[in-house]
């Protein structure tokens, strides 16, 4: 078994002292350079952006922040079809081109999301609609209540009521009272169309 080797580094008190003295003085160098460069480090209040009190928030949308709701930059347009349908469009795609033929072309569908944002944003359409309308929207997600299938109408193919589909209401009782709502695939009611 061979013995190892072992390298010893002597440094009188001097030298270590005045490697600390180096280091101390590099360091402090680098800070004042650092502050040299930009007097004041970090940004000044007026550098950032900030937003009323108004309910708005730092948001990004298309790449810039600016203030503004979170509805306001998810949904920026949205109508409802001239025409009602039941369930039975024939498939999510043929329920899309469906609305581009019924007052929305250029729109898609809107999203459970989609509608919440547009709601508290007060952007939805039911302004001058009687009482109590529906309009159809897509979920994309499947429930089992405790009387039907609740799944955007089998997937915008079924017009039974052991079917169901989601929909948002509109109680004209109470001024932009509007309400999450599950209604029978039989039921005909217009779309709601995002952009």
């Amino acid at each position: 078994m061979k013995k190892r080797r072992s390298i010893k580094i002597i440094l009188s008190n001097r030298w270590l002292y005045t490697l600390i003295a180096i280091g101390i003085v590099l360091f402090i160098g680098v800070g004042v350079y650092a502050v040299g460069i930009k007097p004041n480090p970090g940004h000044s209040i007026s550098e950032l952006q900030t937003c009323d009190s108004n309910g708005q928030t730092l948001v990004m949308s298309n790449g810039v922040w600016t203030c503004g709701t979170m509805a306001q930059f998810s949904v920026s347009n949205v109508k409802i079809t001239t025409a009602s349908h039941n369930g039975a469009f024939g498939g999510y795609n043929a329920v899309y081109n469906w609305i581009q033929n019924n007052g929305c072309s250029g729109y898609h569908v809107c999203t459970a999301t989609e509608v919440v944002n547009a709601a508290q944003a007060g952007l939805l359409p039911f302004s001058g609609l009687p009482y109590n309308t529906l309009a159809w929207y897509s979920s994309g997600i499947g429930t089992l209540l405790s009387d039907s299938n609740s799944n955007d109408c089998m997937g915008w193919n079924q017009q039974t009521v052991s079917y169901q589909g989601p929909a948002i209401g509109y109680y004209s009782g109470f001024p932009n009272s509007v309400y999450p709502f599950w209604s029978g695939c039989n039921t005909v009611s217009p779309v709601l169309c995002c952009k």
